[in-house]
């Protein structure tokens, strides 16, 4: 991108400056953009509008929303003493939608980075649900572990979705880590404003941009929805 002048100095070739300058803008914009969507994601998860921390607001976000009006599975832990993970925990509350709301069941299932493991765990929980693998002429090649992605409640299906901002360790606003159980069309993310970056009116010599959005997250009938809270892997 340098061109020798003949002079002994190296200077940057014609529209080689305009064209770093859009580079860094674009590398700038992508990490502001990065940090827009966390911001949304934890919102979506954590948010409460009574108690705005996000610049523009925040929206109400799915664990006051499944807390305020869904069931709340009673684990056994608390904010200071989490409990050990158990099946049971997702069989209890897919059981309390069902005697209060049983014309809408969950579909997703959001779940704490720490207690995916435990997820895995629940395909190889009893002798009546075996994984088999077929072995080899040299009995190699087999597959340890197992990667559950849904979970049959007896009364829906559930997607199981990891989610960080569920664990303490990525959320500073949570005690503990936790699991939430949803159907996908009662929440929905919509954009009033799409997101966009756009270029700042300059006040000085340096360019500038902005990445906005303006948006609302729309919770439906909460009935059709399970936390479990205060939870810790079981796996030591």
């Amino acid at each position: 991108i340098a061109a020798f002048n003949g002079g002994g100095s190296i200077m940057l070739a014609e529209g080689e400056t305009e064209r770093l300058i859009q580079n860094a803008l674009d590398v700038s914009t992508a990490f502001v953009t990065l940090e827009v969507l966390n911001q949304i994601e934890w919102m979506h998860v954590s948010g409460d509008s009574t108690n705005a921390t996000m610049e523009g607001g925040e929206t109400d976000g799915l664990i006051k929303w499944v807390t305020a009006g869904g069931s709340v599975v009673n684990t056994g832990g608390s904010s200071t003493t989490p409990i050990n993970f158990a099946e049971n925990f997702i069989k209890d509350g897919a059981r309390s939608i069902a005697i209060q709301y049983p014309s809408l069941y969950p579909d997703v299932l959001l779940v704490a980075p720490e207690l995916m493991p435990d997820i895995d765990l629940t395909v190889q929980s009893g002798a009546n649900r075996p994984i088999v693998q077929v072995a080899s002429a040299q009995n190699e090649g087999f597959v340890a572990g197992a990667s559950v992605a849904y979970y049959n409640t007896g009364y829906s299906v559930l997607n199981i979705k990891e989610e960080p901002y569920l664990s303490p360790s990525f959320n500073s606003s949570i005690s503990q880590a936790a699991m939430i159980a949803y159907n996908a069309s009662q929440v929905k993310h919509a954009e009033l404003i799409k997101l966009s970056a756009q270029e700042v009116a300059r006040t000085d010599t340096s360019l500038k941009r902005t990445v906005t959005t303006n948006w609302a997250q729309e919770h439906r009938i909460a009935k059709a929805t399970f936390i479990c809270s205060s939870v810790k892997s079981a796996i030591t």
